[in-house]
């Protein structure tokens, strides 16, 4: 068993199935008709969410699969195209909390063995590495908002989006958290 949630990009369903033809599908919202298939086959891990990014103007989906980041197409024949991949896997495939797209960057967090955060800025050439953190969200999704990343885990805390340089932590949390920011 798995989690994850799917997204609706367009007239696409598209879900981490982590099936042996794709890690990722695109199905029709409106018959389920599935209409593509990631050329990426990973199994899937307890992820949350994918998420909508573009790249170099060209639709794309991130998503964290069981071996961890991965960048796919979504636009007109190039559907399920990878365009970038950054392993990382962790005990129990629990990558839980969602890929977080600001521009064409991607935040990925994860606790258990990894106990990191990381944020990639991603060309339709792959990922480039910005920085890595030795601080972790469990299951929260982290948020960004005004140039900041927060999240709650144990304690509310807050990066510098561009650096990776922990500006504040503190309070007192529990395990699982959420923020919603409008």
């Amino acid at each position: 068993g798995y989690t994850t949630s799917p997204l609706v990009h367009g007239g696409s369903l598209i879900v981490e199935v982590g099936d042996d033809e794709a890690a990722l599908m695109g199905f029709d919202v409106q018959g389920g008709k599935r209409l593509w298939a990631s050329e990426c086959r990973d199994p899937a891990g307890h992820a949350g969410a994918a998420a909508p990014i573009t790249v170099e103007g060209v639709p794309c989906v991130a998503a964290m699969t069981y071996e961890g980041l991965l960048v796919a197409r979504l636009d007109a024949g190039h559907e399920g195209r990878t365009v970038a991949r950054y392993p990382w896997s962790t005990d129990f495939a629990n990558n839980i909390a969602s890929p977080i797209v600001q521009g064409n960057s991607v935040l990925i967090t994860s606790s258990y063995n990894r106990h990191a955060i990381c944020r990639f800025d991603v060309t339709l050439e792959g990922a480039k590495k910005v920085w890595e953190q030795p601080l972790a969200s469990k299951v929260c999704s982290p948020v960004v908002y005004d140039g900041r990343v927060y999240w709650a885990w144990q304690q509310l805390h807050c990066l510098d989006f561009a650096t990776g340089r922990e500006l504040w932590s503190g309070g007192s949390f529990g395990d699982a958290g959420s923020l919603i920011a409008t």
